[in-house]
């Protein structure tokens, strides 16, 4: 996504849901569209996938912008912000990003991975996969250039935009022709669903940027032709652009599930690889629901997961700077909506309890500034940046792991560590979205709507033995279909799938 985007920056945290390398800025003034139902959402979407490029659905590549803009609310629409946008298509027109050449003889013929950026939770997903696929016959194509601890040298490692080659002229003589029309077509999307003033300039520039990396990985896929290409996450503003590529030269495409999976897939479906490897038969169901084909989907686990805690619980909270001596509490927020109640609510819940200790770990893409009011208000809670905390240490160290929307729910029963769905926004009697629904209806995860029942379930997951054990129960049962391999094992069933779909060209 273009960085003259005021709120969005890269960050070296963990990947998120959807947006691996971005971290959300605090908004100055509160969003005029806070949000967006999941059925209008994928109107739109689907509206805007009819646009083309080179005959290539174009639209797609959109996903990354419309979910943080739009479905999660964070669009900043002041007209100065509008300004920079268009600054930012006056910019890419004149001067286009491109590669300087060479990549594609760097690569040619292996398999092709993708790699938004080098982060612990990506690389432990990645990297058995490698090397299951074999060094000598894979290539990583990087996101955000840097080092990948563990890495073998003689596995050849290319920038997106050295990949994304491709002849300026060239590209203004097609985007020049596509661009009336999807000018008429974005501004009857924005009229016709209200959007914010400000969202056809986000839209545009999005779509421009976009034609630009189509056009340089269509000529790097020619030149390099790899026998198969897998990426972590295929609908991400880079890798949707390297996959709608290699379906146009008829190059077979897999991608893995790098998150948890909502009940309406949002964010995941329409997948554009040919291939989805999700984690469990749970994801298979809901990408399914979603209409994507049954032979499509196929599990294959999640090579970073696996059911023991890498370090005791004391070992882990002595790294992090936690007193021993107390359970812990931990909060992992998300991005979404209302994220200062989630955690003004947690931090009430765990202040009731003084025999508790309360931690709040931001998503990776947060910043600490943007919960310094909520901080400054509750001392006794300590907030730790997500790079200041690995999921490891923070799985280990907690007692009791508190939710909204966080994947880190699934991994923190997979990891048999009991988990509280906190949602201060819904009101009782509606039903959750997405993993939360999962967490609460298949895992039997308690649910609390306020700071008080908060307090309350904690008390019961921390003191009532058979409570606890119940709900230990429960959360085993689900893990079973949320996540079909783990580990090692869920390498070699992912490399196996690679493989197959190689031999399908």
């Amino acid at each position: 996504m273009p960085r003259c985007e005021r709120e969005l920056e890269t960050d070296n945290g963990e990947p998120g849901i959807s947006m691996n390398t971005m971290r959300l800025k605090p908004n100055p003034q509160p969003p005029s569209a806070a949000g967006m139902d999941p059925s209008q959402f994928r109107d739109i979407c689907a509206e805007l996938a009819q646009l083309r490029y080179r005959g290539i659905a174009i639209g797609h590549t959109l996903n990354d912008c419309l979910l943080v803009h739009l479905y999660w609310g964070h669009g900043d629409w002041r007209s100065s912000t509008r300004w920079l946008h268009q600054a930012g298509m006056a910019r890419h027109a004149l001067h286009p990003r491109h590669g300087d050449g060479g990549a594609a003889a760097r690569v040619r013929g292996r398999t092709l991975l993708t790699w938004q950026q080098s982060t612990p939770r990506l690389n432990q997903l990645l990297l058995p996969v490698l090397e299951e696929i074999g060094a000598e016959l894979a290539a990583v194509v990087m996101g955000t250039p840097g080092a990948v601890p563990g890495l073998t040298a003689s596995v050849p490692v290319v920038a997106s935009e050295q990949a994304a080659d491709y002849s300026p002229r060239t590209w203004r003589a097609e985007y020049g022709r596509c661009r009336a029309e999807w000018d008429s077509r974005v501004r009857d999307v924005c009229r016709t669903y209200d959007l914010p003033r400000g969202a056809f300039e986000v839209v545009s520039l999005n779509l421009m940027v976009s034609s630009q990396r189509i056009e340089g990985f269509l000529r790097f896929l020619e030149e390099s032709a790899p026998p198969v290409v897998l990426t972590e996450y295929d609908r991400n503003h880079l890798w949707s652009c390297l996959i709608l590529a290699a379906d146009r030269l008829g190059i077979p495409t897999v991608t893995l599930v790098h998150g948890v999976v909502g009940p309406e897939a949002i964010g995941f479906s329409p997948a554009l690889a040919g291939r989805v490897v999700c984690w469990g038969d749970a994801d298979r169901q809901k990408f399914l629901a979603a209409g994507e084909p049954a032979g499509k989907v196929v599990v294959g686990g999640c090579p970073r997961i696996t059911r023991e805690l890498a370090l005791a619980a004391a070992d882990a909270k002595a790294r992090l700077g936690i007193e021993a001596g107390l359970p812990l509490a931990l909060l992992a927020t998300s991005p979404d909506r209302g994220y200062l109640q989630l955690a003004e609510a947690f931090c009430r819940g765990v202040e009731a309890m003084p025999e508790i200790t309360g931690v709040v770990r931001l998503h990776p893409a947060e910043s600490m500034a943007a919960y310094a009011e909520v901080a400054a208000r509750h001392r006794g809670v300590k907030f730790m940046r997500n790079r200041e905390a690995t999921l490891e240490e923070s799985l280990a160290a907690a007692d009791v792991i508190v939710v909204r929307g966080s994947g880190m729910g699934g991994d923190a029963l997979v990891k048999r560590r009991p988990v509280v769905v906190l949602d201060p926004l819904r009101a009782p009697g509606l039903e959750p979205i997405g993993h939360d629904w999962d967490l609460i209806h298949k895992a039997g995860c308690p649910s609390a709507h306020t700071s008080e029942e908060l307090t309350v379930a904690l008390r019961r997951l921390i003191g009532d033995e058979t409570f606890r054990r119940e709900k230990a129960e429960e959360a085993e049962r689900y893990v079973v279909d949320f996540c079909g391999a783990f580990g090692r094992d869920s390498a070699r069933l992912i490399a196996g799938r690679v493989r197959e779909a190689a031999g399908q060209r």
